[in-house]
């Protein structure tokens, strides 16, 4: 439960659960997304690169952009 935020991120694999509150920030690399919630929005970035970022959230927004500088 509670919000996760993620800053100019980056690892080859991110992972990122909550049951309530949001996952939103930046990443730096391209990614393949896996993202689901039950009540909420998704927004990420088109699908492309090797790694991945899952993210779930059963009540939440799960919004992650590229940063600025990628």
């Amino acid at each position: 439960t509670g919000d996760i935020f993620f800053a100019d991120s980056d690892s080859r694999n991110i992972t990122a659960h909550t049951t309530t509150g949001d996952i939103t920030g930046t990443i730096l690399t391209n990614k393949i997304f896996v993202a689901s919630t039950n009540t909420g929005d998704v927004s990420v970035p088109q699908t492309q690169g090797s790694g991945i970022f899952e993210a779930s959230a059963s009540t939440g927004d799960i919004i992650i952009n590229y940063s600025e500088s990628n």
